[in-house]
């Protein structure tokens, strides 16, 4: 009966030392899994920040355009306005002479029509 309490106590240190094994293995594992999880979250945040910091410089410097761009639009506004107002003056001068230079043939129209009509009588009117 020794001998089977002999392999009995073999078999057990066996199955102690087996058992260990690959529990320290899984502990040794789960350790550098949890510092490559911890090193991957650290990593997550820095490029999840840095992915923030490239959104806000990108919605910065879109803005900046945006406004640079309204000013632009703002000076050909302001261009196109005096176009229009000095095309208005323009228009507003041409009228004024064509009604001056109305005024003026009218002027001439009724003074030729004056004189037509008096060479007209001065010719059926008797001389004495």
């Amino acid at each position: 009966m020794a001998r089977k309490e002999q392999p009995t106590e073999n078999v057990a240190v066996q199955q102690k030392s087996i058992d260990d094994a690959p529990a320290a293995a899984l502990a040794a594992h789960q350790a550098n899994s949890q510092k490559e999880t911890t090193m991957n979250d650290k990593q997550l945040f820095s490029h999840m920040q840095q992915a923030g910091n490239d959104w806000l410089k990108l919605m910065t410097d879109s803005a900046a355009r945006f406004t640079a761009s309204l000013g632009e639009v703002q000076k050909l506004e302001q261009q196109g306005v005096a176009k229009a107002i000095s095309a208005v003056d323009e228009a507003s001068r041409v009228a004024k002479e064509a009604i001056n230079l109305t005024e003026q043939l009218s002027a001439q129209w009724r003074k030729a029509v004056t004189d037509y009509a008096q060479r007209t009588l001065d010719l059926v009117s008797p001389k004495n």
